[in-house]
């Protein structure tokens, strides 16, 4: 599976950042902290409203690269990244993305609830390449003589009238990401690739129990309607 952290966070592969009235979401979330602190709510919640969306964006433009992919964005990365301190720009901007992703898909909703960055990022990533075409969160051309670009959030649920509705993601679809994500970062665990604080692991097992209620919490078919189901697929 494609690890793609380091491009999300930093950009330094083959792909920048994309940018959102020239900037990157790292650098729009440095800006609404540094105003933030100044008392410029006008250019705070300007350039927080910037990240939380580009950030999102971001996530989905990697889905457009590779089959299998993966990212670890826990929060100490993106505070990193973007040169800021955990705080309430810091948890303004986490419940925005969060928010952002399930405008886009209803049912990450109860993995927001777990409150864990890394798992949204994941998940969402996994399930973007599945959005109905021009929907979802992405960079567009505003204004191709200066090459500046913004991010439009389109929920498929919002062009429902203009075609037969396509739900975006299952519940059972989420989770099947979500454990993929877990399964994932225990193979990185073991071979080293990453290092969780005892802080971090705890929380992780806790959530990944939480996914697992979750998985056990689906409806399940009853043996009549698998057989039935099966009789119907063969015939």
């Amino acid at each position: 599976m494609i690890d793609y952290t380091e491009e999300l966070l930093r950009g330094r592969n083959h792909h920048t950042l994309g940018r959102s009235n020239g900037h990157t979401w790292t650098e729009h979330l440095s800006i609404a902290d540094r105003a933030f602190s100044e008392g410029d709510e006008e250019t705070y919640g300007k350039h927080l409203d910037e990240a939380a969306a580009s950030y999102v964006a971001s996530v989905q433009r990697l889905s457009w690269m590779a089959e299998d992919r993966f990212v670890f964005a826990n929060e100490n990365d993106l505070l990193a990244a973007a040169g800021i301190s955990a705080g309430e720009v810091a948890s303004k901007f986490k419940a925005m993305a969060f928010g952002i992703m399930v405008s886009i898909i209803p049912n990450l909703a109860p993995l927001a609830d777990c409150d864990d960055t890394a798992l949204m990022s994941a998940t969402y990533l996994n399930l973007a390449s599945q959005l109905p075409w021009g929907t979802g969160a992405a960079f567009l051309q505003a204004n191709l003589a200066i090459g500046r670009a913004m991010v439009k959030v389109t929920p498929p649920a919002s062009l429902e009238h203009h075609w037969r509705p396509m739900p975006p993601a299952t519940e059972a679809d989420v989770v099947s990401k979500a454990l993929g994500y877990f399964k994932e970062l225990g193979v990185r665990l073991r071979a080293g690739e990453i290092v969780l604080s005892e802080v971090d692991r705890a929380r992780a097992i806790a959530t990944h129990g939480r996914v697992v209620e979750m998985e056990q919490s689906l409806p399940q078919l009853d043996s009549h309607a698998e057989a039935s189901m099966s009789a119907a697929m063969v015939g």
